[in-house]
């Protein structure tokens, strides 16, 4: 089961960075926000 908890840990940290960044060049860029 620990190693289970590693890889969905490993998941989800690799999930978030992806949407951080993401996020991050979505503010960067205002016109591209305006439309999504």
């Amino acid at each position: 089961m620990l190693q289970n908890e590693r890889v969905a840990r490993k998941k989800f940290a690799l999930f978030y960075i992806c949407n951080t960044s993401f996020f991050r060049k979505i503010h960067s860029y205002p016109r591209f926000s305006h439309t999504i």
